[in-house]
């Protein structure tokens, strides 16, 4: 996550997002995705 390598994405959006340097897309992309899958549920 620290030198993202946009010519070979595994997720096309955030490869999209980052050929285009859109950079704040990119990171809002990369917290939802991190929300999602890598932290614990609450409740």
């Amino acid at each position: 996550m620290a030198h993202p390598e946009p010519d070979s994405p595994l997720n096309c959006d955030s490869g999209n997002l980052l050929r285009s340097g859109d950079m704040r897309g990119f990171q809002s992309m990369a917290r939802m995705y991190t929300r999602l899958a890598a932290m614990p549920k609450k409740g």
